[in-house]
């Protein structure tokens, strides 16, 4: 729980920088993520990537009839589409998460796996997914825009035996997406 509670501070942290009303506040809130914005990308896609802390929803449905703790993805999806935004300015874009892969391209493959319906993800969810996603899209390079159409493509259709996304705003949106990706491809 020490650990849950050191994230959750964290993560008030970054949302009061980012939703200040002030906004004189709101300036120097949004400089200071902007100044710390590789470090905060690299947290996320070690968070995104980890096992360990899966606790996306069907893992949390399992986690919370135990009683064991209460789940954050919601909220770690919310923060990272509002620091999102930073990431296509200047070193952070072009930084590397190692062997010459940039945040960009490991948080898209990420995020990419929240687009299947068997994550059970919300309509706000799956649109802040999307949002993030069409923001990072013009900072991929042909290679990962190639890797990851047809990834992108498959959220419309059928997932596995059962229906896919339904929503038509989302559905647009995710057709939206592709047809930038393909631009990049």
């Amino acid at each position: 729980t020490t650990r849950r509670s050191a994230m959750d501070a964290s993560l008030t942290f970054v949302e009061n920088l980012l939703t200040v009303e002030d906004q004189a506040s709101a300036v120097l809130g949004q400089e200071l993520v902007r100044k710390f914005t590789p470090q905060l990308m690299n947290q996320f896609a070690e968070r995104l990537g980890s096992k360990e802390t899966d606790d996306t929803p069907e893992k949390t449905k399992k986690a919370s009839s135990r009683g064991k703790h209460s789940s954050s993805w919601r909220r770690e999806l919310e923060i990272l589409c509002h620091v999102s935004g930073f990431v296509t300015s200047g070193d952070v874009k072009n930084a590397t998460t190692g062997d010459n892969v940039t945040y960009v391209e490991t948080l898209f493959k990420l995020l990419l796996p929240f687009l299947e319906p068997a994550r059970g993800l919300s309509d706000d969810d799956i649109r802040n997914v999307v949002q993030i996603l069409f923001s990072l899209t013009s900072d991929l390079d042909s290679s990962t825009s190639n890797s990851v159409f047809s990834d992108i493509s498959r959220a419309l259709g059928p997932y596995r035996s059962r229906e896919g996304i339904k929503t038509l705003s989302i559905r647009l949106d995710i057709a939206s997406l592709v047809d930038k990706i393909a631009e990049n491809v």
